[in-house]
């Protein structure tokens, strides 16, 4: 009995092993296989950090029992951020999974500017039901890199084009922060200038911030001079992960005449003032390699500016390398303006060429208001403040100029003196108009001092009207009051200190003093 009973629970013992062997099989069976991961939507792409993007995991199902309703939760390294924040992507996934199922996860993420370049893995957590509506979890792990990508730039060095055959240098620069290869130019054209075919192929490696530069001959009409040239470059590359690119990039380039205008003019001085009539001059120099004769030049005022001297000048020929310099006069009334302008119309002969120009020059000039600020009256009060006292400075001043000061401020100067503000020590006194009085009251208390008169510098400091501060200075003098050690002094408010040394007093003390005597004596005889 006993050894059926040892073989019976040995018989169980067995079957329960294999029970949890094939469970265990069973539950190895349900994984997910990683087939690719990639940046990107329909194809992959290449992402630089600051960018947001969307990485791609393509997963196939091999466990044999169907699931439904997949969450799928991707843990982000150090520097990758889910969309609308956090370190960790959800995606649910609600259609039915059967075995071989291919599923496309998507998570958009944030990559941050202070990641850098190179490989990054991730953990994938799987959460699903299974068709015994058992949950589930698996974990898989995801690669991904991040290797930049490269961005073309095309620029001409050419400042300007000219008219006629002239060749044009295209720099071509890698502006991205990953290298570029296959680099194919496939055309240069445009709509108004004449471009030599041609096409260039690179099989080398253009880094991060390098450049090369690429010679196109080509052909500027005459009838463009003084307009815009378009150039249009159209090319391919790839970049590091061979992700193809293709760019149409257009440059703009100002075309100028073929010979460059020999005149230069330049004026002086450079700023005139407001009010007031001022002597200019121009001056006209050959800058080209040939003589100029015949120059005639007329000025016209724009703006504010009349002219009171000559306004059309003769020069019979003007040497290449040489300057000439003419003179007049002019005026500048008053205006709110800051800048004014003279136009100068120039013709003259080409020796060279021998055909006749004729040009405009645009001269320009500062107009600097005109401001004088003068003292028109001071008062002290008190007249004579004693040591200890506060007192008061009211001044009056005027802007007799042209112009209105700004921002004005009065300031005393107490540096070395026995003075010091009582209230603030600076007084906002505002815009200060033309011809108009404006009033100004310093309040200041004297300290102990035995100084019989002080010479106050009060500062007067303004904004002209192109924003220039300015000082102007006024020398304020204070009497000071010192009572003398004899006068005995009443404390009470409303009496007056009273001397001994008035003569009025002292006859009236002597007269009581006799009347009290006199009283004396009387008494003692009646005794």
């Amino acid at each position: 009995m006993r050894n059926k009973i040892l073989s019976l629970m040995i018989i169980l013992i067995i079957l329960f092993s294999f029970s949890a062997f094939s469970s265990q099989c069973e539950e190895k069976e349900v994984h997910f296989r990683v087939l690719k991961v990639y940046w990107g939507v329909d194809q992959p792409v290449e992402v630089s950090p600051g960018e947001t993007a969307q990485l791609t995991v393509i997963l196939r199902y091999e466990m044999s029992k169907s699931l439904n309703n997949l969450k799928a939760a991707l843990s982000l390294p150090r520097g990758f951020e889910a969309i609308g924040g956090g370190n960790e992507s959800v995606v649910v996934y609600t259609k039915t999974i059967v075995k071989g199922s291919i599923l496309e996860l998507q998570f958009p993420l944030f990559i941050g500017s202070n990641v850098t370049l190179g490989s990054y893995t991730a953990n994938l957590t799987l959460e699903y039901f299974t068709s015994e509506y058992a949950i589930l979890n698996s974990t898989v792990t995801v690669e991904f890199e991040v290797t930049g990508k490269p961005a073309i730039g095309i620029r001409a060095l050419n400042d300007s084009l000219r008219q006629g055959e002239q060749r044009v240098l295209i720099l071509i620069l890698n502006e991205g922060d990953a290298s570029m290869h296959s680099l194919r130019i496939t055309r240069i054209h445009s709509s108004t200038v004449s471009i030599e075919p041609m096409s260039y192929e690179s099989t080398g490696d253009l880094k991060p911030g390098g450049n090369l530069t690429l010679p196109v001959r080509s052909f500027v009409p005459a009838s463009l001079s003084g307009k815009i040239a378009s150039l249009t470059v159209e090319g391919s590359y790839l970049g590091p992960t061979n992700v193809a690119y293709s760019f149409s990039k257009t440059i703009q380039l100002p075309v100028k005449p073929s010979n460059p205008a020999p005149l230069r003019l330049t004026i002086s001085p450079r700023e005139l003032t407001i009010g007031r009539r001022s002597g200019i001059s121009v001056r006209l120099e050959n800058t080209g390699g040939h003589s100029l004769s015949e120059i005639k030049m007329s000025l016209s005022p724009t703006g504010a500016l009349e002219i009171f001297g000559s306004a059309s000048f003769y020069i019979e020929r003007l040497p290449p390398g040489e300057a000439r310099l003419i003179e007049t006069e002019v005026y500048v009334p008053s205006v709110a303006s800051q800048t004014a302008s003279l136009m100068a119309t120039v013709t003259y002969l080409d020796d060279d060429l021998w055909v006749s120009r004729s040009e405009t020059h645009k001269l320009s000039v500062l107009l600097r208001g005109f401001i004088d600020i003068s003292l028109t009256d001071t008062a002290v009060i008190p007249s004579a403040p004693t040591p200890g006292s506060p007192f008061s400075i009211t001044m009056t001043i005027t802007n007799i100029g042209t112009s209105t000061a700004y921002a004005a401020y009065a300031i005393p100067d107490l540096e070395g003196l026995p003075l010091r503000p009582f209230g603030p020590r600076s007084v906002y006194v505002g815009n200060i108009e033309t011809n108009l009085p404006t009033t100004i009251t310093i309040n200041l208390q004297l300290e102990n001092t035995t100084q019989r008169r002080i010479v106050l510098p009060v500062i007067i400091r303004y904004l002209d009207n192109l924003r220039t501060p300015h000082n102007v200075t006024f020398n304020i003098p204070i009497n000071v009051a010192h009572p003398r050690k004899s006068e005995i002094q009443v404390p009470k408010s409303g009496k007056t200190s009273v001397s001994i040394q008035d003569p009025l007093l002292l006859g009236v003390i002597a007269i009581i003093i006799a009347v009290a005597a006199v009283i004396v004596i009387v008494l003692k005889k009646w005794r």
